[in-house]
């Protein structure tokens, strides 16, 4: 096959190698792979011809992506063209970036085994050397994913440590629960003895930079309202960006249960009551989740996911359940199950605890006698249980973007079934933490 490519520096500086002219005309069209992958090694030959190391770098990454390291001569050209690739833009006598892709050692040694993630409830198990849950050992081993963690170091001490992945749609974010959907946004970790404002300089430099260097369409990150968009002031003149409201329900587990209770929408309470009254339920929590009763915890998730996956397709994934599970055998959290007076299952739910905050990892429910929905009560429960263990807030899961939103050129509108489970959701508290939510792309966005 012969590729002709025409290719402009200019569009190129404009818009990075991910959404210059001739690729951006072939991403995201499968029939169009090999085709793609002729065009990325082109322009990685051109760039580099032209002395622009940095951009041949990224036609590189985006082509081992995509091939998914299958093929030699890339992971070779990579090698050859970072041999020659000169001190990153981020760094000088008193700012450095350190990579955990080029530098794992030095960038396990400046976190120390602290972790920024110990739970289900902020899961970062598969990235690096940021950690996850004790005794889980998960790390991301995935030849189409780029782990570009990092932490930003001034006068020698870690001012900030920025989780994040590149995906093969060569779009960075943090934890993607289902392939081809938006991830969890990144979050910027900041020590509490360093100026933010200053902080999100020095980020924006190192950040134009990687994703020049790794072809990145697109990142996601994430702020709390109370930072006055500090991000957006400091990185939008490097960055084309868009800006969302993304929230997550919050049941405050200080109030007694009465008032509890009465925030519960309206039209859950008959199901509550019902559930109380008529329903048995069992709990399994630390050396109780043997071999055994944790087979016996996955076959009642899954009886009670049956009907949900007839109508929206099955969508489970294991290792969701195995680290909720994980968090629960070492006495963090507690499934739950529910059954019919005649023994039957009906519902089951997995809720993780960490600093406090309980979180409902994973639950389901099926319909019974013809026309009752347990999901209310078991939610609901979940919630007394959480508050006897001692936590102080129990989160609904996980953040909740816009019914729509903006998808690179195209609008991206929920799935019936993400506006479904947000609805549900919400109807146990009317409060909800929010968060700013960013879209940083390049110009041709």
């Amino acid at each position: 096959m012969e590729i002709g490519v025409e290719i402009s520096f200019e569009d190129i500086d404009r818009n990075g190698v991910a959404w210059c002219e001739p690729v951006r005309a072939l991403v995201g069209q499968p029939a169009q792979t090999v085709r793609l992958l002729g065009v990325l090694i082109v322009v990685a030959a051109i760039c580099r011809e032209g002395g622009r190391i940095r951009d041949a770098l990224g036609a590189l990454r985006m082509a081992r992506r995509i091939s998914a390291g299958s093929l030699r001569s890339i992971g070779a050209s990579i090698a050859e063209t970072l041999s020659i690739l000169g001190r990153n833009a981020a760094s000088d006598a008193d700012v450095t970036a350190v990579s955990y892709a080029s530098e794992p050692e030095k960038f396990l040694q400046y976190i120390n085994g602290n972790r920024i993630s110990g739970s289900s409830y902020h899961p970062g198990l598969e990235y690096g050397g940021l950690f996850g849950i004790p005794g889980f050992d998960g790390r991301l081993d995935r030849p189409d994913v780029d782990n570009v963690s990092f932490l930003i170091l001034i006068e020698g001490r870690v001012a900030c440590v920025v989780p994040m992945l590149i995906y093969p749609d060569h779009v960075g974010s943090w934890v993607r629960w289902v392939e081809g959907m938006p991830g969890m946004p990144i979050e910027v970790f900041c020590s509490a003895a360093v100026d933010r404002a200053a902080i999100y300089k020095c980020l924006g430099l190192y950040l134009k930079d990687l994703i020049r260097c790794y072809g990145v369409r697109m990142f996601s990150v994430h702020e709390e309202p109370a930072h006055a968009v500090a991000l957006s002031r400091s990185m939008g003149h490097h960055f084309g960006y868009s800006l969302e409201v993304w929230d997550r329900p919050i049941v405050d587990l200080t109030r007694d249960i009465e008032s509890i209770y009465g925030g519960v929408r309206k039209s859950y309470k008959s199901s509550i009551n019902w559930g109380r009254r008529y329903l048995e339920m069992r709990y399994f929590s630390g050396s109780q989740l043997d071999d055994d009763a944790v087979s016996g915890a996955l076959r009642a998730l899954r009886k009670s996911q049956e009907q949900m996956y007839s109508q929206y397709g099955d969508a489970f994934d294991r290792k969701l359940f195995d680290e909720a599970i994980a968090m629960c055998k070492q006495g963090d959290g507690e499934v739950s199950i529910s059954y019919l007076p005649d023994g039957e299952v009906c519902g089951a739910v997995i809720a993780t605890d960490a600093g406090g905050i309980s979180y409902y990892a994973l639950g389901g429910s099926r319909i019974v006698n013809g026309n009752r929905n347990p999901s209310q009560w078991n939610v609901f429960h979940a919630i007394e249980r959480a508050k006897i263990r001692g936590n102080v807030e129990f989160h609904l899961g996980r953040l909740f973007g816009p019914p729509i939103s903006s998808n690179g050129y195209s609008i991206r509108k929920m799935s019936k079934r993400e506006r479904d489970i947000s609805f549900f959701k919400h109807g146990f508290s009317g409060y909800s933490e929010s968060r700013y939510v960013y879209q940083f792309m390049t110009d041709a966005l």
